[in-house]
């Protein structure tokens, strides 16, 4: 499998994985209190603000500028850090969302 990224993407897996570590050490300690379903909305929801906080710390919002010294020409560059080719910002709403699923799953699970 090919892990695609540009960048700071990287820092995409390593909020997961962060999120997966804690999740399930957590999930540990509980043990018998709480589901399969739960331990993996709460390693998304962790994964989720690990990257929040690393896309806001690490990805710059400015526009570079640069002049072409032969054409005068002026260009504006973004720092577009990307895993998979989407952005390090829609990656912590994907993360809600499959917490979300999971949450609604684990409610299922309780009925």
């Amino acid at each position: 499998m090919f892990i695609v990224w540009s960048g700071k993407g990287l820092l995409v897996v390593l909020s997961l994985i962060i999120g997966v570590i804690c999740g399930f050490a957590l999930g540990d300690w509980l043990k018998d209190a709480i589901s399969s379903n739960f331990v993996f909305m709460l390693s998304l929801c962790i994964a989720a603000l690990c990257n929040y906080f690393f896309s806001k710390r690490f990805i710059s919002d400015k526009v570079k500028t640069y002049t072409d010294n032969e054409t005068g020409e002026i260009i504006g560059v973004r720092d577009n850090s990307s895993l998979f080719f989407l952005r390090n910002r829609y990656w912590t709403w994907i993360f809600v969302f499959l917490a979300a699923v999971f949450f609604v799953m684990f409610i299922i699970e309780q009925f």
